[in-house]
């Protein structure tokens, strides 16, 4: 039996020490690496940077290839029937104006070379619509007149380049900066938030872990006035009304600890659950927090500016965004000058009667475009995003105020935190020294067990506001740090 217990005794011991101690600088690491909502303001950061680098491509020529094969199943025919074109003798023609001239037609020289004569009368020979008929005809079949090929290729390189399109290039550069720095800060909102609430989780343990170990501690002063209770009973100095007080005060301060050991559970398993561990893991926090009264006293007589907050840089840059938008909606009202270029290779070669091979040519152009009418359609949109634009600059009027409030607020709790903490140290020592008193007195027999028992109660109240006020202590200097931007 004595081995069992022994063996016992070690197995707990191991155990306890080779519990897991978290630090505070610990959790932050761990919560930054597993926080999922940080994950994801990283890819809307990268994904914002790769939207600034594609707008940044509108500055240079855009560049493509086409193809297109198209296979018909006719050809194009150009004449419907055959055609037969009067031959008209160069003597016809007026040589001033190179038009054929009617006179020369009717010279009765000229007018046998041009038409076909009746032999009895030596006139024109004349046809059913009584026009007449030409001595010679050039005869164009219908058969001969098609074109095209069944297999038709085209291939084109072409190059486009904005020259001028009234800043509508260099404004939407601007805006997908702004979106990069947006989620910049959205990001850095994020982790300061996330470091803050490790911080007041982290604090929230230590504390009831040290209600937890003062409650223990309150039950050992109790258990050793119990002995001494007893022993007084055996030798007839109290009551046993007495012994029952005390026992019923034992009772309460194991409630207590009971209590005290659910919360520290549930603390834990918060704190577990916000830096992205299994809830259950167990761990212990450091014992001792010191909080850098210097580092904190600089932080109070130095004027700190809410503008170095994410939450401030943010808004700017909102209200840059919606500047650079009207910029962009008023550049579409604006003429717009651009550069075209393009090399293409064709088959059939219409360079070459339509042959069955490749052919190429370049092309070179410039296109303006200017609006003119529109029913005020660009107009109103411009309209409303300068109406956005002065909206984000009133709300980012109105929210810096509200942060410059909240951080002013949390610097004058954090100094009313200072004077409790100064207050709770000297009711420490108060009830620490009191208690001892009324610890000696009641041995000597000469105080009450109702006045001892208050005195430990006192006792346990004063050391308890201290760690509260301790631990309050830290959690406005974070969160003073959270509202300058600088909490790391």
């Amino acid at each position: 039996m004595r081995k069992t217990l022994i063996s016992l005794l070690v197995f707990f011991s191991l155990s306890a020490s080779a519990q897991e101690v978290l630090t505070l600088e610990a959790c932050k690491q761990i919560a930054l690496t597993n926080n999922r909502i940080l994950r994801i303001d990283s890819s809307n950061l990268q994904s914002a940077k790769y939207s600034s680098k594609s707008a940044f491509a509108n500055y240079f020529p855009d560049i493509s290839f086409s193809g297109i094969f198209l296979r018909l199943n006719k050809q194009f025919q150009m004449f419907k029937n055959d055609l037969l074109l009067p031959v008209i003798p160069y003597q016809a023609i007026d040589a001033a104006n190179m038009q054929v001239s009617m006179a020369n037609l009717n010279n009765p020289q000229i007018a046998p070379l041009t038409f076909a004569l009746d032999p009895a009368t030596g006139m024109p020979l004349i046809d059913a619509n009584g026009n007449p008929v030409f001595k010679n005809y050039a005869w164009l079949p219908a058969n001969q007149s098609k074109l095209g090929e069944k297999d038709n290729f085209l291939f084109n390189l072409s190059l486009t380049q904005p020259i001028f399109v009234g800043g509508k290039i260099y404004y939407a550069n601007k805006m997908a900066q702004n979106a990069v720095e947006i989620a910049r800060y959205k990001t850095e909102i994020d982790r300061q938030s996330l470091l803050y609430e490790v911080e007041d989780l982290y604090y929230n343990v230590w504390i009831i872990d040290k209600k937890y170990k003062l409650a223990l501690k309150h039950l050992d002063l109790l258990k050793e006035i119990e002995k001494d209770v007893e022993n007084y009973l055996k030798e007839g100095l109290i009551t046993s009304n007495q012994l029952l007080m005390i026992r019923s005060k034992i009772n309460q301060a194991q409630v207590d600890i009971f209590k005290a050991k659910n919360g520290l559970s549930v603390q834990k398993q918060l704190l577990n659950q916000k830096i992205g561990r299994d809830i259950q893991q167990d761990f212990t926090v450091e014992d001792s927090l010191k909080a850098d009264f210097e580092v904190i006293q600089n932080i109070l007589n130095t004027q700190l500016s809410i503008d170095s907050r994410p939450e401030v840089k943010l808004l700017e840059q909102k209200v840059l965004l919606n500047k650079n938008l009207m910029k962009v909606t008023q550049a579409d009202m604006m003429p717009q000058l651009g550069l075209t270029a393009n090399y293409f290779f064709v088959n059939p070669n219409p360079y070459k009667g339509l042959e069955d091979e490749f052919g190429d040519d370049y092309a070179l152009g410039l296109s303006l475009k200017i609006p003119l009418f529109h029913a005020f359609e660009r107009y109103n949109k411009r309209q409303s995003a300068l109406l956005q634009y002065k909206s984000a600059q009133l709300e980012m009027e109105d929210n810096r105020n509200l942060l410059y409030i909240e951080a002013i607020y949390t610097s004058n709790q954090l100094k009313e935190q200072f004077m409790q903490v100064e207050a709770a140290r000297k009711n420490v020592e108060l009830a620490r020294e009191n208690l001892r008193i009324q610890t000696d007195m009641f041995h000597e027999g000469m105080l009450k067990l109702s006045d001892l028992t208050e005195a430990q109660t006192m006792w346990l109240k004063a050391e308890t506001d201290y760690y509260e006020a301790y631990a309050n202590l830290l959690i406005y200097h974070a969160k003073l740090r959270k509202s300058y931007g600088i909490l790391q």
